[in-house]
């Protein structure tokens, strides 16, 4: 049996199979992270991230102001 290398046939049959594992790995690691992700909630979420998610969801929640709803309601 020939010695592989990179030249020869068999090296590159090698080399291709282990591209082709590599790639595999690559893949399938973004893969189980989103998983992971569809399957947490908020409240799993690390106290940090929890807090960031929460300061977001803060500043963009729209600030309503009851008395300022009734005058609208008032004046039509």
């Amino acid at each position: 049996m020939e010695e592989p290398t990179i030249e020869n046939d068999l090296g590159k049959q090698i080399y291709r199979e282990a591209a082709g594992l590599k790639t595999s790995e690559l893949l399938m690691r973004p893969a189980i992270v989103r998983g992971v992700a569809n399957r947490i909630t908020k409240d799993d979420l690390p106290e940090d991230l929890k807090a960031q998610v929460e300061g977001t969801e803060e500043a963009i929640r729209p600030i309503f102001h009851p008395s300022l709803i009734a005058d609208k309601l008032l004046d039509r």
